[in-house]
């Protein structure tokens, strides 16, 4: 039977499955997110994410984290001892379940973020060897070429942990009301089984769920996914920024890929391991330059936790840390006035595509407004030649629609953008 709550999203919020061109998606962080760090401070947030477009929220892994052969700190939430209970680090089931009814009530999704290659050592599943990958000696092993050793890798000829799998999941679609998953490390798992549990998990939800795959197998959308992972745009980005590529290949890549993706500037591993958007794109102008090309150029756009903020540190999720949401007002006000407007400006380039090897500049036109983007990926003044039909007077999106005139040659500061709109 259904649970009470789920029973209630099935008769009272029937949701259709998003449209793609209109989703935005918001990672937490449910360690850095708040500062009791868990489901309790990301509903007390989510008019705040609502303010932003967000109508898809995906929770890092929920699940207890396994003590045994830690990597240390708290431990990674990618190496979880359950599949079926809620860390209590993050708070209780109950806490949870409002966070999932509160987030309905505002017509956003919550996914989970679902780990099916491998698990803690101390995963009740752990008593079923067969269940996972061994050598030669019987001995369960760590996934192939890795070094996470705090993980065992599972063994997808096993049938009976497929289905438990498969079980697992459906679980949380039918008693808890979850609206779709972010499948961690896809690529390590076998197609057949997301087909699999992707046609069973849908035959039994009472709503449309949305699929995300971090993977860049081609066979991810066959199987049953909605989103693939960015890693070709985001790659084309930071050489962009870093002065590797030229401009253009934004044209060629960003506005012409079609696949249904996932595009971000920044997530958790990139901002834990690598550094924030704001350190690897150039500063705060860069790095949100680099987001509108992601929001305004199709696929999906993702923000991570604080990115909104210009959030300058790197955010661990094997530790506790804090996001300063009293910080960063300015940013947050360019942020929400991108965002509202991203749905009225549509979904393709339609218009005269115009780059050069410093600034990405291209039109859309969308329900009778034409929407303008320049924007300098470069740390020097970049000039561009914009065509006939776009130059004249415009207002700007992200300056309480100050008029700008645009000249046939454009100057641009450095790391500027400018998103203009006109019409109705």
């Amino acid at each position: 039977m259904l649970s009470a709550l789920a029973l209630s999203i099935c008769l009272q919020s029937p949701f259709v499955k998003p449209d793609l061109d209109t989703t935005v998606m918001y990672e937490v962080n449910l360690r850095a997110f708040s500062k009791q760090g868990g489901f309790k401070g990301v509903t007390a947030r989510l008019d705040h994410l609502q303010s932003l477009g967000v109508n898809v929220i995906w929770l890092m892994p929920i699940f207890p984290v396994g003590k045994v052969r830690s990597a240390g700190g708290l431990g990674s939430p990618y190496a979880k001892s359950s599949y079926t209970t809620v860390n209590p680090e993050f708070g209780t089931l109950e806490d949870f379940q409002a966070l999932v009814r509160e987030a309905r009530k505002r017509k956003m999704r919550v996914m989970l973020d679902w780990v099916a290659n491998h698990t803690a050592w101390d995963h009740p599943w752990l008593k079923n060897p067969s269940w996972y990958t061994r050598n030669e000696e019987g001995e369960v092993i760590i996934p192939a070429g890795t070094n996470w050793n705090d993980v065992a890798d599972l063994n997808y000829d096993s049938q009976p942990m497929r289905a438990a799998m498969i079980e697992a999941m459906t679980y949380w679609v039918v008693k808890q009301g979850v609206d779709g998953f972010r499948c961690d490390f896809a690529d390590g798992v076998p197609a057949d089984f997301w087909k699999s549990a992707i046609t069973k998990v849908n035959a039994k939800s009472p709503r449309a769920l949305l699929w995300l795959a971090e993977g860049a197998r081609p066979d991810h959308l066959k199987s049953g996914f909605d989103l693939v992972w960015g890693w070709p745009t985001y790659g084309a980005l930071r050489d962009i920024y870093a002065g590797r590529k030229p401009a253009q290949a934004w044209t060629e890549l960003g506005l012409n890929e079609k696949m249904p993706m996932l595009r971000y500037t920044t997530n958790h591993d990139e901002s834990a391991w690598d550094n924030s958007a704001i350190v690897n794109f150039g500063g705060k102008d860069a790095a949100f330059g680099a987001f509108v090309l992601t929001a305004l150029s199709g696929g999906v756009p993702l923000l991570y936790t604080g990115q909104e903020l210009g959030w300058a540190e790197k955010i661990p999720f094997f530790d506790r840390s804090e996001i300063d949401w009293n910080s960063g007002a300015d940013e947050l006000r360019r942020y929400r006035a991108l965002m509202q407007f991203r749905v009225s400006a549509g979904k393709e380039a339609v218009g005269p595509v115009f780059s050069n090897a410093k600034v990405v500049g291209f039109s859309k036109v969308h329900g009778g407004r034409t929407t303008l983007i320049l924007v300098n990926t470069s740390k020097d003044t970049a000039q561009t030649s914009v065509p006939a039909g776009l130059q004249g007077d415009w207002k700007s999106v992200l300056d309480s629609g100050r008029t700008v005139r645009i000249s046939e040659k454009q100057s641009l500061d450095a790391f500027q953008s400018l998103v203009l709109s006109r019409g109705k």
